[in-house]
């Protein structure tokens, strides 16, 4: 009987890059069921993050979790915290760190059990930012891979600012439109403004950490992109050229309507679904800055004015401002934080509703009457809306979601109305607001008719990459092919 081949997939504690990589387990189980089914795939996490990673798997599915062990109470974080969504950002150093010392013992002996039980045929698929989980291949001659979950261009330029920063003085006496040409994409040149928004300043600690994850990851033998070879291809690009890997593009992959239906039956969902099921086509506007983002209390209330002047209705998923993100565990909101009378307003109106911490994010861009997402242009909201077919005003604030951005715009899939967390921001306040919702929510005077048009020619190219039927196999699915051939028979 042929040995099994294991797959341990190994995302970082964070909401952002965990469901990305559930979705990806998912995908591989659909995938070896129906071409290969001597596989075992399995995700291992910490407990809490298990905990809830049961909730999204159904119980048919082969999926298994494994926990292993966390704590970073020696690095300064209280007892209990396993995620990134359960700190403030000055913890983030920290946190960072503890996952490199804290997670290698168990995860390494994990690895140990199954060599010790006769297993050879591993491969290991871990986040960019668990490079050292290289390091416990090489130790036991299996096989690796990274995911990268961000966008394929956004992800270039991070990984070349990162291994590869400007000298400090940029960072220090640059004027905000000043340029910089990357070491590894000479082609690439990059503005002041967002490397500031992108990426920490060379002698950051976190900077330390994550360049030397990244150097780690660059020893893997193969990169898997959450993206398709028909989107992004500038970036995809880049990224076969560096970090010079064998790369193989097996997205988008997005979360399961069906399942979050099954599981996440609550008031607030109700409330969601119950306002869209009121309102025209495309009329309504969803907005959400991630799980882990948000934007400055002055901005906030901005943005809440252009909502109420525009008239539109909405449906926001609100969290403290960044200046009192502490507050966000306590499930505390101010008044304060928002115009005077604007929860009055819109609740008297019926125009909009303000979420605290979660929506069912996949269900209200499915839905008929959601017309525009204002996002922080995160990968994994670019994908689900881009899947759905719904048009994207840009607020991108840091990291690839920058560039996200940008590309987004050129694709004729979004327009941009405030760029940077740290430098930028909203420089038209509400004004600028009310013009981009009532400009892609009008559907006769704006551009939302011939932007939807787009974005669903693009909805239908990223769908079918990794649509697998009889007398169609995807190019992602191709790719997921090749991949596997390529770790386990090459």
């Amino acid at each position: 009987m042929e040995e099994q081949k294991h797959i341990i997939i190994f995302p970082f504690l964070a909401q952002g890059h965990i469901f990305p990589f559930l979705n990806l387990a998912k995908q591989l189980e659909q995938h070896t069921r129906k071409h290969d089914k001597n596989y075992v795939i399995t995700l291992v996490s910490t407990p809490l993050n298990v905990a809830k990673l049961r909730n999204s798997i159904s119980e048919s599915s082969c999926i298994k979790l494994a926990e292993i062990s966390f704590s970073a109470t020696s690095h300064g974080i209280q007892p209990g915290i396993e995620s990134t969504e359960s700190i403030s950002l000055d913890q983030f150093d920290s946190f960072f760190k503890a996952t490199e010392t804290s997670l290698q013992p168990p995860f390494e002996g994990l690895i140990a059990s199954l060599i010790k039980q006769g297993q050879s045929k591993i491969c290991i698929i871990a986040d960019y930012f668990l490079g050292w989980t290289v390091e416990v291949a090489e130790k036991y001659n299996i096989s690796h891979a990274v995911f990268v979950t961000g966008g394929p261009y956004g992800m270039a330029v991070f990984f070349s600012l990162k291994v590869h920063p400007p000298p400090p003085s940029f960072f220090l006496r640059a004027s905000p439109n000043e340029m910089t040409t990357l070491v590894d994409y000479p082609e690439v040149q990059v503005q002041y403004s967002d490397a500031v928004n992108m990426i920490a300043p060379p002698d950051h600690p976190i900077s330390a950490f994550q360049r030397r994850q990244l150097l780690c990851s660059f020893r893997s033998h193969a990169v898997l992109l959450n993206s398709s070879e028909e989107l992004d291809k500038q970036g995809i690009s880049l990224l076969r050229s560096y970090p010079s890997l064998p790369l193989y593009t097996i997205g988008p992959l997005v979360r399961e309507r069906s399942l979050c239906s099954l599981t996440d039956k609550n008031s607030e969902k109700e409330q969601c679904i119950d306002f869209l099921n009121s309102k025209k086509p495309n009329s309504v506007l969803y907005i959400s800055f991630g799980s882990q983002n948000t934007i400055p209390a002055l901005q906030m209330i901005e943005l809440a004015k252009g909502l109420e002047a525009s008239g539109r209705p909405f449906l926001w998923v609100i969290r403290p401002p960044s200046e009192f993100e502490d507050e966000f565990e306590k499930g505390e909101f101010r008044e304060e934080w928002l115009p005077k009378g604007f929860k009055a307003n819109i609740s008297q109106k019926a125009q909009g509703i303000l979420l605290h911490k979660w929506a069912p994010q996949m269900e209200i861009l499915s839905h008929a009457s959601t017309g525009a997402f204002l996002s922080h242009c995160g990968w994994n909201s670019v994908l689900e809306s881009l899947y759905e077919g719904v048009p994207i005003i840009g607020w991108p604030l840091s990291a690839d979601q920058l560039y996200t951005s940008s590309m987004l715009q050129d694709m004729g899939a979004a327009i941009e109305i405030a760029r940077g967390r740290y430098f930028g921001g909203l420089e038209k306040g509400w004004q600028g607001v009310k013009d981009a919702v009532e400009a892609i929510l009008d559907e006769e005077k704006g551009c939302g008719s011939k932007m939807r048009e787009k974005v669903g020619e693009i909805r239908d190219v990223i769908r079918a990459a990794v649509r697998d039927d009889t007398g169609f196999v995807g190019s992602s699915c191709k790719a997921m092919e090749s991949f596997l051939q390529a770790i386990f028979d090459g």
